[in-house]
């Protein structure tokens, strides 16, 4: 039944050549048994997968019926409404799912980021604080991301300077302390101490190109130095052109680097290639927004 990926599947399989064989076990499940909820759950796993996303509403509507203790009819409906931009029943079908499994760890998470993309910081707070509940041991990065959204409901970077500042704990790994001192020395502006941890030697390498371009725009100063190190990262990042983030951070360079129209069209590009996530189109055009700001086109970014 299962629509995943299989780790066994000869390595020249392609994912039409998988979905053709999910779909096929699926049907050939419920010719055996026409009532099991899970093949119809497998059903709309597929259709949603390809972008039939009607038609994998009709089958969840059937697994719902079959399944009605199911936490994952409901996520799946709450990631079709994300590709739909029905983001309010998306958060709707998330607290559905809750209820049905509150123990979930992986679908709290994404309720809370759905209660931040419409800004409602409290009741992300509040999904990030169950989390909290259910997730073992210290989990900074949970308690760093209520903090960071305290800060956007009220201003106050107390929690955060709090977070930030504590000394790795038992089981917690350095790297993602460090990435949050950076975030947290540039919110506040601290530039020094910002350099000081990028240079640490156990600072995330995923993240690190970035946020030295970032660093080295936010505080100014040589010209030259500035350019020097947008040019490397974007040698750096070229590399991994062919992912979605990488491109929008080559149009923020370029943009940094004054090369206003080559990074408008990759940024327009990102958007077009995004369109059928909504959210992720959201990041693209935030990036236009920043390239025409930081371009002089202060209009077209508030567009």
């Amino acid at each position: 039944l299962s629509i995943r990926l299989s780790t066994d599947e000869p390595s020249g399989v392609s994912m039409t050549e998988r979905q053709a064989k999910g779909l096929a076990e699926a049907q050939e499940a419920l010719r055996l048994r026409p009532e099991l909820g899970e093949g119809r759950l497998a059903l709309a796993v597929y259709y949603w997968a390809t972008g039939k996303h009607d038609r994998a509403l009709v089958e969840l509507a059937q697994a719902e019926k079959l399944l009605p203790n199911s936490a994952e009819v409901w996520q799946i409906r709450g990631s079709i409404y994300r590709q739909q931009n029905k983001i309010r029943e998306r958060i709707a079908a998330l607290q559905r799912a809750e209820t049905l499994d509150p123990r979930d760890s992986n679908g709290l998470l994404t309720l809370a980021n759905s209660f931040r993309s419409v800004r409602d910081w409290p009741e992300a707070i509040e999904a990030r604080n169950r989390l909290l509940a259910v997730v073992p041991g210290p989990d900074r990065g949970t308690r760093y991301a209520i903090a960071l959204d305290e800060f956007r409901l009220t201003g106050k970077v107390d929690a955060l300077r709090q977070v930030a500042s504590e000394p790795p704990r038992e089981g917690e790994s350095a790297p993602d302390c460090t990435e949050l001192q950076y975030r947290f020395a540039m919110l506040t502006r601290d530039f020094a101490a910002a350099e000081r941890v990028l240079r640490a030697e156990n600072y995330p390498q995923d993240d690190k190109t970035m946020d030295e371009v970032f660093l080295a725009v936010a505080r100014g100063g040589n010209r030259s130095s500035a350019q020097r190190a947008l040019i490397g990262a974007r040698q750096e990042i070229e590399k991994r052109s062919h992912e979605f983030e990488s491109n929008i951070n080559l149009a923020i360079i370029d943009g940094f680097l004054g090369q206003k129209d080559k990074a408008i069209g990759e940024a327009q590009r990102a958007i077009a290639t995004a369109a059928p996530d909504p959210l992720l189109a959201n990041d693209a055009s935030a990036a236009l927004a920043l390239i025409y700001a930081w371009n002089g086109e202060s209009d077209k970014a508030i567009d």
